[in-house]
């Protein structure tokens, strides 16, 4: 919550950037962002595993182009769905309890404070949003 929120938006507003924030809570999204974050290190781990056992003493060129492909893969499909999950759940929690035009006002006047763009092409959306989403198409 910040200085400038609080002097411009309007107390329903700010009553629900509060109720999607619970709603992460109360949906455990922290939890499930850990264990998320917990698997790929397993999977990292069985991967070199892997690599050390097929390969002995695998090149670090290998090791380190397998481990920015998985990274990628994991940051750009696996962490990014789950987080744009998180926050579609919190959103609707928090439409729930301030109904559906407070929450659509809200998240319109967060992306203009944001200066974050109203659409998004598909391409660009499943890049790089990996947490709060625009508007779904």
């Amino acid at each position: 919550m910040t200085e400038y929120m609080l002097e411009t938006f309007e107390p329903e507003e700010i009553k629900a950037v509060i109720a999607h924030e619970v709603g992460h809570i109360k949906g455990k999204h922290l939890w499930i962002n850990a264990g998320v974050a917990i698997s790929w290190f397993a999977f990292w781990g069985g991967l070199v595993f892997l690599l050390y056992r097929l390969f002995k003493h695998p090149s670090p060129a290998l090791v380190s182009s397998m481990f920015l492909f998985s990274y990628f893969f994991y940051t750009m499909f696996i962490q990014g769905k789950v987080s744009m999950r998180n926050e579609f759940k919190a959103d609707e929690f928090a439409a729930k309890i301030v109904g559906k035009e407070v929450m659509i006002r809200t998240l319109e006047k967060l992306g203009r404070t944001n200066l974050a763009p109203r659409r998004m092409g598909k391409t660009w959306k499943y890049l790089f949003m990996t947490c709060h989403p625009l508007r779904r198409e």
